[in-house]
């Protein structure tokens, strides 16, 4: 896991509390596209 992986769940959290979205998933990548962490929602 990535060491920004807590980094990125807090922005995958903040998303969920502001932006509605009909899959439910939100997905935090890295700047090489790899994907840190994803939150539901």
């Amino acid at each position: 896991m990535s060491s920004n992986a807590g980094d990125a769940k807090l922005i995958a959290s903040a998303f969920t509390s502001c932006y509605e979205s009909d899959n439910g998933l939100v997905s935090v990548y890295g700047k090489d596209g790899d994907l840190i962490a994803n939150a539901n929602y």
